[in-house]
């Protein structure tokens, strides 16, 4: 892919089929999502001067500020934006399931601020079908309908030289920084899952230690009374939980994943809370990190990010 080309997703993504939904981001099952380095290289690959399509004049100026906003909030590297680029690709960003919805509003509140204008849900949802070039020339048409003095204010703004907050004169790049993305959603509750099981293990294991823990087992006596059948079958349903947990946190689609974090986070915090009293120091502690990381699962799971319809989806 060239620098000059436009920037969009192939056809068929995001997938619509229940398949390659479900398994979206899943390598070997769901869609090929390589298309995304070939985005952010060409990306990465343009200069300023490329800058020249917009023609000069107040739309290459605010087409720079609405680059440098998407580039700064998207995690794209260059704030080099074409006409023919896709507004759903740009608001995407160059890695699939980088952003969350914050991302997108942060860089369509730089753009109102820039442009002066207040353009409302509807308009950025049904942006997602239009090019940048397109985004920019509704954005001016709107400033024309907008009252004199603030007309005056734009002009003034993009035209006293005030430059992209990480540019200098001259279209050069400050220092940088390093870099930093959103973790998803999913990834946050999968890796809370995967903290809880090492938790799990071992207030397990340390609690061999214990004077008489060992006689006792070799007695027959297990996790929740004499050992049995039922009972082992039992304990071993109650840990296997947050292992799956683990997957499925990747896999299930948002809706029924947000509620199977909830609900089992509840559960696992009171399984906890029911197991501390009387317990040895150490497991006291393990117990306060299992109780904060089922508190931290419900309460992610419970906030779940919303996006618009026309955006990819994070998760």
């Amino acid at each position: 892919m060239q620098p000059g080309e436009p920037l969009q997703y192939p056809h068929g993504f995001p997938p619509t089929s229940g398949w390659k939904h479900f398994f979206l981001g899943v390598r070997w099952l769901g869609p090929d999502l390589s298309f995304f380095k070939e985005l952010r290289s060409a990306q990465a690959a343009r200069s300023l001067a490329l800058m020249d399509i917009w023609g000069g004049g107040e739309r290459q100026t605010l087409a720079t500020h609405v680059g440098v906003a998407f580039s700064a909030q998207c995690r794209w590297p260059t704030p080099y934006f074409l006409p023919n680029d896709s507004v759903s690709t740009v608001a995407g960003g160059p890695s699939f399931g980088w952003l969350d919805n914050t991302d997108v509003q942060a860089a369509i509140g730089a753009i109102e601020e820039t442009a002066d204008v207040k353009m409302g849900d509807s308009f950025w949802e049904a942006s997602g079908e239009s090019t940048l070039g397109q985004l920019v020339d509704q954005l001016l048409s709107q400033r024309a309908l907008t009252p004199e003095s603030s007309r005056h204010r734009f002009a003034a703004r993009l035209d006293s030289g005030v430059r992209p907050h990480n540019t200098i004169p001259g279209g050069s790049m400050i220092p940088t920084v390093f870099e930093d993305f959103k973790v998803p959603v999913k990834l946050k509750l999968s890796a809370l899952w995967a903290s809880l099981m090492f938790c799990y293990i071992y207030g397990d294991y340390f609690g061999l230690y214990v004077p008489g823990k060992l006689h006792g087992i070799l007695a027959g006596e297990g996790p929740v009374g004499a050992v049995s059948q039922g009972t082992l079958v039992a304990t071993s349903l109650l840990l296997a939980i947050p292992g799956l947990m683990v997957f499925l946190c990747l896999a299930l689609p948002p809706k029924l994943n947000r509620w199977f974090n909830i609900i089992l986070g509840i559960f696992y915090i009171a399984v906890m809370g029911l197991t501390m009293p009387g317990a040895w120091s150490f497991y006291l502690l393990l117990g306060c990190i299992e109780i904060a990381l089922g508190v931290a699962t419900v309460w992610y799971a419970w906030n779940w990010p919303k996006r618009a319809a026309s955006q990819p989806s994070e998760a």
